[in-house]
């Protein structure tokens, strides 16, 4: 093990000098060859359908190929710089409860499928919205009474009830994202391997558990893009790509965090944007022995946050406690706490009638970080009796596993648009409990805190939205049907110094690198 480690060390130190010196300007002249391939730590997509992903290598890819009605800045998350994406610009009636969008004018779906119009973008919506769609997102537009189409450029959104937070359900993410509506009626089913958009790439090929590709759109409304071509490579062992990156197969990866010293040592830049992506193990509450309430606080009592920062390095960010990540809108730390007590856990056992512990088998993503994760907190839980039998699988067979209550505990890493309403819909209110038509992530089958969330949904006043938040927040503690654990940058990103993505990487909800028009290959 030592060997190796030292092999790579001297390895880095070669690339290092390789790159020593160079400072890349806004200037810098251009490589012949721009194209950029990615190491993607995943071993395959789940869907390239914008309103079924919900595996963050297919958002990343997403965001290359599609566009909202309204975006952030690229590499930013400022609620107060919305900007305009497929609409040019946009009014709201004093209540927020009509919002009407103005499209922009000429702007082309990719593969000759014609122009944008309020009609793609109403059928977007509305297909999300319908039961019969199954999207995963239809909760996000459980507000929405009406799309009203008020001239081929114009769209108008009618709300039931106020909405504060609108601009973010229709932004370039999830079910937000506009896709063509000639393009989903030609290909049906099959649209989630022909994704067609509006974006800077435009889908070539999809060659299933190795790569999909992408070309730069020519009629991109925002300039031609520099990149020639796009490559997402799917490479699930973290070896494979740490020599791809060496030897220069590779432009960009996906890493762990133990090896950001390796990596900084072989000259590459490392990307560790915010949000925090929050790091936490979900209940099951309708699985016995969790549905007792003295078990499942034993469980957070188990786990050793500070052990697990020292396990997961320098890119940890802090301890998680609350039901809403740490920097999100809402977020309090106001919430009931259950450090780490083993000498309690095992007292909670005993009294819920399990001296000795028990057993409990759970499958587990091949992904490094929870891979990793869970093997800290098995030894953690073995600690006060309870035996953690972990299964790996591939991580989007995980993904479908979790979703049909495979597990009595789920772990599950993320970041999503820092507010506390998307966050807790998606993991705590009852429309989102997996199984359900408008099944999200609730896999804890919990429904305590709806009636927090939707008061808070509809209510204009952020000081009293928080409080109601931090309610809810305090709710879930108390019941304890999630542990939190740490928060991590939600990408560690690394690209060689000629990669330029051509925005600062300040911020990204993003799990892979996302390249616009402005991305190039500089000289090298």
């Amino acid at each position: 093990m030592m060997g190796a480690k030292i092999r790579w060390m001297v390895l880095g130190m070669c690339m290092a000098l390789m790159y020593n010196g160079l400072v890349w300007g806004a200037d810098a002249p251009l490589a012949k060859d721009q194209v950029v391939r990615y190491g993607s730590q995943y071993g395959d997509i789940g869907s390239l359908d914008p309103h079924f992903a919900t595996i963050g290598s297919d958002m990343s890819i997403l965001n290359c190929i599609y566009n909202g009605l309204v975006r952030f800045p690229k590499g930013t998350i400022d609620f107060e710089k919305i900007e305009p994406d497929l609409a040019e610009r946009w009014e709201k009636s004093a209540d927020y409860t009509k919002w009407t969008f103005f499209l922009r004018k000429h702007v082309k779906w990719h593969k000759d499928f014609g122009e944008l119009t309020a009609e793609d973008v109403k059928f977007s919506i509305e297909r999300v919205m319908d039961p019969k769609t199954g999207s995963p997102f239809r909760t996000q537009f459980a507000n929405f009474g009406e799309v009203r189409v008020l001239d081929r450029y114009t769209v108008q959104l009618v709300l039931k009830r106020p909405d504060p937070f609108l601009l973010l359900r229709v932004m370039d993410y999830q079910g937000g994202i506009v896709v063509s509506k000639k393009a989903v009626e030609k290909y049906g089913k099959d649209f989630k391997i022909n994704p067609v958009g509006t974006g800077p790439f435009e889908f070539v090929e999809y060659r299933p558990r190795e790569r999909v590709i992408l070309k730069r759109n020519e009629s991109y409304f925002r300039g031609k893009p520099i990149l020639e071509r796009v490559e997402y490579i799917f490479m699930p062992e973290i070896n494979s790509r740490l020599l791809a990156f060496q030897k220069g197969e590779l432009d960009c990866l996906r890493f762990a965090d133990q090896y950001i010293p390796v990596l900084r040592s072989q000259g590459a830049i490392i990307d560790l944007p915010w949000p925090g992506e929050y790091n936490a193990y979900f209940i099951n509450i309708t699985k016995k022995p969790l549905d007792d309430i003295r078990v499942r606080r034993a469980l957070a009592h188990g786990i050793n946050r500070k052990q697990l920062m020292k396990f997961m390095g320098e890119a940890v960010l802090g301890e998680a406690y609350s039901a809403c990540p740490n920097g999100y809108f809402g977020h309090t730390d106001q919430v009931p706490r259950y450090d780490y007590d083993p000498v309690k856990a095992k007292e909670l056992l005993r009294e819920a009638g399990y001296p000795n512990g028990f057993t409990m088998k759970v499958y587990m993503s091949s992904s490094e970080t929870m891979k990793m994760t869970a093997e800290i907190i098995q030894e953690q839980w073995r600690k006060i009796g309870v035996n953690m039998e972990i299964e790996i699988v591939d991580h989007s067979t995980y993904h479908s596993m979790i979703r049909k209550d495979a597990n009595p505990v789920i772990a599950y890493n993320c970041a999503r648009i820092p507010i506390c309403d998307i966050y807790m819909t998606q993991f705590l209110h009852s429309n989102s409990i997996v199984g359900k038509p408008t099944a999200i992530t609730n896999f804890s089958h919990y429904t305590a805190i709806d009636e927090y969330l939707d008061k808070a949904r509809m209510e204009t006043d952020p000081e009293k939205q928080k409080k109601l938040y931090a309610e809810a927040q305090r709710k879930v503690l108390e019941d304890c049907v999630m542990i939190p654990t740490v928060i991590r940058p939600n990408f560690n990103g690394a690209r060689r110094p000629y990669v330029d993505l051509g925005y600062p990487f300040k911020a990204s909800m993003f799990y892979d690198y996302v390249f616009d028009e402005t991305s190039r290959i500089l000289k090298h």
